[in-house]
């Protein structure tokens, strides 16, 4: 039996893949794995490579003939082999490269399946589609620290997503064989436990400037709707889902006809789940990457996000960080807001840029987060977690965000050892809880040196002759393994602003 797990990237198919070999081996069942393509012809391989890349081949039909052409050598060399020792799971198959195509190309996507499904060899004898909301996918993803592949935006992941569900029929016309939907939709039960309201408006996410409001179409059975549900019984109304991890839900919201807030709340799917029954826990949305917190786990985050509250009002008035807003409980949990900042984060920046060489923008915000960083150590705070996604963008200039990780410079807090992390410096692995802000120094020079060099600092910083003359000697400095090498976050910032003042040479990034 081939098994083929099909979604959109963030979707979740390697933390199920992941469960379904662990209870596998469990049971010792045979259960082999196999990847997507073969890439055992060159010329297939260049076209593929070019596809995962959005660059379309030259027409649908040329890129259908090099697909075809590794799917029968990968039914023949791999998939065969594997079948004839048991069951084998595979990471997408035959419906994400049809997607993919029809993305790039004219022709329906069905057209695709259907000439991708006459590789009889290779069709898989059960399809799991999961199903998870876009705005979800996008949310995981932008949590990880790797570059943002072709296909990753969310806009292009929605068409993907409803491309996923035309492949989904096709495939079902074209071979007679199954597809299920990973989850079911279905109306969400109410917990047995304590009480978690129900659902009472759709919720909706903000387009555009002029806040055009479109349904959110979160599934029912998804645990962020519990949460969102205890914030509209509080009176917020709930715009848009921006985040939510284990321990936090971050949303759009606003109240009593104000203008629209991020609103973070102190309580994630780990929360959620644990009030659950058995019976409802597992058939709630994303469970299969629910790991269960301890009372005493969740007491725990609760106290860490009371932290991240004190510390965020402390840091109030500081230039270049996001201020709090208003603080409030439910009966639930703690939340605090914030601004929206419609900029987005800096990641956009550090993705590939094709049609823009000038850096200076990127180094004004970069010199905006090494002041807002310190005056941060001036108020004897350091934030311990600086990179892309923490730091955000509103009219041009840079904000930073999400202090819950910092701590405050005569209070050690935290486990002693942390990491590793690409930001992270190295003494994090035996002083976390005692960081200084030479460790916000070290965590913005790798930023900074990502986004000039397109790269992470490796041994020697092999990209670093890429980066502009005048900060090639800073980021050498500020990357120094040992704290006390590395120069003050006073002298970053005027490194950096020198670097983007209109005066000066326009910094491009080379390739």
């Amino acid at each position: 039996m081939l098994l083929a797990l099909e979604g959109i990237a963030g979707a979740g198919k390697s933390t199920l893949r992941d469960r379904i070999l662990a209870n596998a081996a469990c049971e010792d069942i045979p259960l082999g794995h196999i990847g997507q393509f073969s890439w055992l012809s060159l010329e297939a391989t260049r076209s593929i490579v070019s596809l995962r890349a959005g660059r379309p081949a030259a027409d649908g039909v040329r890129a259908v003939a090099a697909v075809r052409r590794d799917l029968e050598l990968h039914a023949r060399h791999n998939l065969a082999p594997a079948l004839s020792l048991g069951p084998v799971i595979a990471d997408r198959l035959t419906l994400s490269t049809a997607c993919l195509i029809a993305l790039l190309h004219d022709r329906p996507v069905a057209y695709y399946v259907q000439q991708l499904a006459e590789v009889t060899t290779a069709r898989a004898d059960l399809i799991v589609l999961l199903t998870t909301e876009p705005e979800l996918c996008h949310a995981r993803l932008s949590m990880r620290a790797t570059t943002r592949r072709f296909g990753e935006d969310h806009p292009t992941a929605a068409r993907y997503a409803d491309l996923y569900e035309q492949a989904v029929h096709a495939w079902t016309e074209a071979t007679g064989l199954p597809v299920l939907h990973h989850p079911r939709h279905q109306t969400r039960p109410r917990p047995a436990g304590r009480h978690l309201p129900g659902p009472a408006t759709p919720h909706h996410t903000v387009c555009g400037a002029n806040m055009r409001r479109q349904p959110m179409h979160l599934d029912p059975m998804h645990p962020a709707a519990w949460v969102l549900d205890q914030l509209r019984d509080a009176g917020w109304h709930v715009h848009d889902l921006l985040c939510f991890t284990r321990a936090s839900t971050l949303v759009l919201a606003s109240r009593n006809g104000t203008p629209p807030v991020v609103l973070k709340a102190g309580f994630g799917s780990n929360h959620v789940l644990a009030e659950l029954d058995e019976a409802t826990r597992k058939a709630a949305y994303g469970f299969y990457w629910y790991t269960e917190m301890t009372e005493a786990e969740r007491a725990l985050t609760s106290e860490d996000f009371r932290h991240e509250i004190a510390v965020t009002r402390a840091a109030q008035g500081t230039a270049h960080v996001v201020p709090l807003l208003e603080q409030g409980s439910t009966n639930r949990f703690d939340w605090y807001t914030m601004p929206h900042c419609y900029g987005g984060s800096f990641r956009t920046h550090l993705a590939p840029i094709l049609d823009r060489d000038d850096m200076t923008a990127g180094l004004r915000i970069l010199a905006d987060v090494a002041e807002g960083l310190r005056t941060l150590h001036e108020r004897g705070i350091v934030h311990r977690d600086v990179y892309q996604e923490n730091i955000l963008i509103h009219d041009g200039q840079g904000l930073i965000t999400d202090l819950g990780a910092a701590r405050r410079a005569d209070t050690p807090r935290g486990p002693a050892s942390r990491g590793p992390e690409v930001h992270w410096p190295p003494e994090y692995a035996t002083s976390y809880d005692r960081a200084t802000p030479a460790a916000d120094v070290f965590s913005l020079a790798v930023l900074t040196y990502r986004y000039l060099c397109a790269d992470i600092p490796r041994h020697g910083h092999s990209r670093l002759h890429t980066a502009p003359p005048g900060l090639r000697p800073i980021i050498t400095a500020a990357l120094a393994p040992a704290p006390e090498d590395r120069p003050a976050m006073r002298e970053l910032r005027d490194a950096l602003r020198q670097a983007a003042t209109p005066a000066a040479t326009p910094v491009q990034r080379s390739n």
